[in-house]
């Protein structure tokens, strides 16, 4: 995946199919910095040590659940489990 920051903003690059059919393999995502999690917002967060496009799906006072969109497709919180909240990077809020 791609990113390029300008803070608070940034840009990042679809990369699989794991958010299919919201995001397809190469759609190019504004995120914002700044921001509270809430269930359904699609993140980005460092996972092992990369970042990763996913949808909230639960959060608990310290960790989150995150899944794809596209279940067969998609490595998320069934295979790494919850992460930190101290993992998420940004919010997704627009495809360009």
């Amino acid at each position: 995946m791609l990113r390029i920051t300008n803070w608070p903003l940034s840009l990042y690059r679809v990369s699989g199919e794991s958010m299919f059919p919201t995001f397809n393999d190469g759609d190019t995502l504004l995120g914002f910095r700044w921001f509270r999690p809430q269930v359904d917002q699609v993140v980005v967060a460092n996972v092992d040590g990369r970042p990763v496009i996913k949808r909230v799906a639960a959060i608990s006072r310290q960790s989150i659940t995150l899944l794809g969109d596209n279940p067969a497709h998609s490595i998320d919180s069934r295979t790494y489990g919850d992460i930190n909240m101290d993992k998420l990077i940004a919010k997704i809020i627009a495809k360009l």
